[in-house]
């Protein structure tokens, strides 16, 4: 969503937040790629889209946030975006995504999971 698209759908609210500074990020994100430290941190990054995909799915499905109208693949990616409705905030480093992770996400596992062999 362009950023007029914004205004005239939510006013001037998100223009004086640190929203507008996320889909700054997002654009140059589409140009230049995300950056990570670690192989560690490129792992938590990709768990955190895959999380608030879980915790958006009928935003994920429209492909915008039905609350707020941004584009869903850049609101799910821009590292310092967040939820307009609360579900999820900025994307962290590695460490403070496993401390996140294990004091409100204990039930849930990330990861690949290797398909059995048929036999």
């Amino acid at each position: 969503m362009s950023i007029l698209t914004n205004i005239k759908k939510r006013g001037l609210k998100d223009i004086f937040s640190n929203r507008v500074f996320a889909y700054i990020q997002s654009q140059w994100q589409k140009i230049f790629g995300i950056r990570v430290s670690s192989k560690k941190d490129a792992i938590a990054y990709a768990e955190q889209v895959l999380f608030r995909k879980i915790m958006c799915p009928e935003c994920a499905k429209a492909g915008a946030c039905l609350h707020c109208g941004c584009a869903w693949d850049e609101l799910a990616t821009a590292q310092k975006s967040t939820c307009s409705q609360g579900r999820f905030g900025k994307i962290e480093n590695a460490n403070s995504w496993e401390e996140y992770k294990s004091k409100y996400l204990s039930g849930i596992e990330f990861g690949l999971v290797k398909k059995k062999e048929e036999k």
